[in-house]
């Protein structure tokens, strides 16, 4: 699995070069990007119990196949993010995105 550094500023879209097979963290996502979320997945560091934050984003809406697009970036190393979830707008550390999985639309 390749995972792109939190620091790229390569816009994910360009990621991908027309291929839907490569994983896209949407904390490597710019302003502006949508795309539907795969799944959710666990990586190291996480100070929460994996099941429970799993459970949060859930709570979120970042359920399988949910549309999501980035709004907002913070001032401070464009973290955290507003993300439309459906219809809601979800405020997220880049860290935490990091764990959902997206595609493009």
């Amino acid at each position: 699995m390749k995972i792109y550094p939190m620091s790229t500023n390569i816009i994910c879209s360009n990621l991908l070069n027309n291929s839907k097979d490569q994983i896209i963290r949407l904390g490597n996502c710019k302003k502006g990007w949508s795309g539907i979320v795969s799944n959710l997945t666990f990586i190291e560091g996480l100070n929460i119990d994996w099941y429970e934050f799993e459970e949060r984003l859930l709570e979120m809406g970042f359920i399988e196949n949910a549309e999501v697009k980035i709004l907002y970036e913070g001032l401070i190393k464009h973290d955290p993010i507003a993300v439309l979830v459906n219809e809601t707008i979800v405020a997220i550390r880049r860290s935490d995105a990091l764990t959902i999985i997206v595609r493009p639309l």
